[in-house]
């Protein structure tokens, strides 16, 4: 076998989808139209590749999907990569790695994302030093206890005029993405828009939720989330709201909740950058439509 790794262009894109439809990744159902939204995000800037390929005489046998993302982190801007979609066919495991490496040598990149590994991936996450990012999910069960009036808008442009700052650079970043903008007022006291970022997913076809990914302040979320939760479960149809349990350490939500353990928690690797300042917002999962992350 005379192997070798180049960089992924937009032409390679079909190939690409070839190989992963044929993988055991949990994402290998994803169509090419979601294959090729990597290609055309405005996140990425100049970025002229998403990825790598291990080639054997012009066949792609391998890929590690990258998306690189530059992000303001404490007025200061990072630039990210989130690893995704690493496979390689079975006679060539013992050339993985090889994808990887070109990761780990790159320059002005401050952290390193993964937001779906699998079980090996994970593993090898761990030797080279990655540490977990979400290890447990606080599910919120949609059981009205508080009929607290809220006022909530989706309609965007709605949402928009309550925005400014940091919250309407995340809107404006993700207007055309598949998710959910929302803002919630509370009329009983004067306090600015909480503004939601969701994303609707499906564990099995009769398991629908929702994910909040973002929130522009997670303690007034918790403080409204027994009045919140029921409304959004009956608007979207979800069974329960999904979000990383962390964001609650300090901040117990009202209403009926429990946390489970992800399977394979999700890692990052960064010198510069704390887990309380990563959101999934700029990710392979949201950006593709994916409905299991």
């Amino acid at each position: 076998m005379s192997t070798h790794i180049r960089e992924a262009s937009p032409a390679d894109t079909y190939r690409v989808y070839q190989l992963l439809s044929g993988s055991t990744l949990n994402n290998r159902s994803l169509s090419l139209a979601a294959r090729r939204r990597l290609h055309n995000s405005r996140w990425s800037g100049d970025q002229a590749h998403h990825g790598y390929l291990l080639e054997d005489g012009g066949e792609v046998v391998g890929f590690l999907g990258t998306l690189f993302t530059t992000r303001t982190i404490g007025n200061v801007d990072s630039r990210f990569c989130e690893i995704h979609s690493w496979y390689v066919e079975d006679a060539y495991r013992n050339n993985g790695i090889s994808l990887f490496l070109p990761v780990l040598a790159l320059r002005n990149t401050h952290t390193i994302l993964n937001y779906t590994p699998t079980k090996g991936v994970y593993e090898i996450g761990k030797k080279f030093g990655f540490s977990d990012l979400e290890t447990e999910i606080l599910l919120l069960y949609p059981i009205p206890m508080s009929v607290r009036r809220l006022h909530i808008t989706d309609r965007k442009w709605q949402v928009a005029e309550h925005l400014a700052g940091t919250d309407l650079g995340i809107f404006e970043d993700h207007i055309d993405v598949p998710c959910h903008h929302l803002v919630v007022l509370d009329p009983s006291r004067s306090a600015p828009p909480l503004y939601l970022l969701m994303k609707s997913m499906r564990r099995r076809w009769y398991e629908p939720f929702g994910r909040l990914l973002y929130a522009s302040d997670f303690s007034r979320f918790a403080e409204v989330a027994d009045a919140l939760c029921w409304r959004l479960s009956l608007r979207f149809g979800w069974q329960c709201i999904a979000v990383d349990a962390a964001r609650f350490d300090a901040h117990k939500p009202t209403g009926l909740s429990r946390k489970i353990k992800r399977e394979i928690p999700s890692q990052y690797f960064s010198k510069l950058i704390d887990r309380k300042s990563l959101y999934p917002l700029y990710s392979q999962p949201l950006l593709q439509g994916y409905p299991l992350h």
